[in-house]
């Protein structure tokens, strides 16, 4: 892919990084929003971001520019956001106090077993499947 957008993993890697570390400096004033308005509307924000906005993200990072790639980025990026922001506040308030750390673990990590890990693996078949390259967009979206 990194031959296909003409420019090298090193340099999607510096954007990757420069939109995480920007994210990392938001997340606390996303937190307060959640304080400030409640988690529903941030949560919404954040789902209907990735719902409407994955398809032009990925079209942006397809296209190559250090400005579009990092448009693209920053458009999924400020969705993963409102999600991070309000879901540790979140997810503790769905358990009781007596069942809330194993119910979050076991949870979290069914979850991430099941989903995270098996994600590179269906999208690549979905891709190969299909031969669509907006898969993962559309991956994103679904999820």
């Amino acid at each position: 892919l990194s031959d296909e957008l003409h420019y090298s993993e090193t340099h999607g890697l510096l954007i990757l990084v420069a939109t995480m570390v920007l994210l990392m400096l938001i997340i606390n004033q996303v937190g307060r929003l959640n304080d400030r308005h409640g988690r529903k509307p941030l949560l919404m924000t954040g789902m209907l971001g990735f719902l409407i906005l994955s398809a032009p993200a990925f079209l942006l990072v397809r296209q190559g520019s250090l400005v579009a790639v990092s448009a693209g980025m920053l458009m999924l990026g400020l969705s993963l956001v409102c999600l991070l922001g309000t879901m540790s506040a979140a997810l503790p308030a769905m358990f009781p106090t007596s069942v809330r750390y194993g119910s979050l673990s076991v949870g979290y990590n069914l979850s991430a077993s099941l989903f995270g890990g098996t994600t590179p693996l269906v999208i690549t078949a979905l891709i190969g499947a299909t031969g669509s390259e907006m898969m993962p967009a559309y991956y994103a979206m679904a999820a």
